[in-house]
């Protein structure tokens, strides 16, 4: 047997209900039916989209969200030759380096918002790729 008919499912989506602005801070909160059990509540608007400057390569998917090549899925262990484990370990050193920025500014009240911009800004001074999100 089926699951229920698609007219007795609950939404996955919050509905569009948006609730008014504080007039002090200009934030929102896109959530106001939704039954907070502590006293952390979601602050928006968040920043514009931060931009990846042309200089750093961009992942191929950077355009439209889509990738033009798949990664296949193996069970077989890959090794790595000399060129590729120093390239590993440049790799790793630098995620080190912008996680350790990004702990280092850590302090009750911070948001996600100003923790992405400072990681966003440390991937750009290292030259790094930023391959989270596709590209205005």
């Amino acid at each position: 047997m089926h699951g229920p008919s698609t007219s007795t499912r609950r939404p996955v989506h919050p509905p569009n209900i948006v609730a008014d602005r504080d007039a002090e801070t200009n934030f929102y909160n896109p959530f106001p039916n939704f039954s907070f059990t502590g006293p952390l509540r979601p602050v928006y608007p968040l920043s514009p989209r931060r931009k990846v400057p042309k200089s750093i390569p961009h992942p191929d998917y950077a355009e439209d969200g889509l990738p033009k090549y798949g990664r296949v899925r193996s069970t077989k262990i890959e090794q790595l030759d000399a060129k590729a484990q120093e390239g590993m370990r440049k790799v790793c050193g630098l995620a080190r380096e912008v996680l350790d920025v990004a702990a280092a500014a850590l302090r009750p009240g911070i948001t996600t918002d100003e923790i992405d911009e400072i990681v966003h800004n440390a991937c750009v001074e290292r030259n790094v790729s930023i391959s989270a999100c596709p590209e205005d």
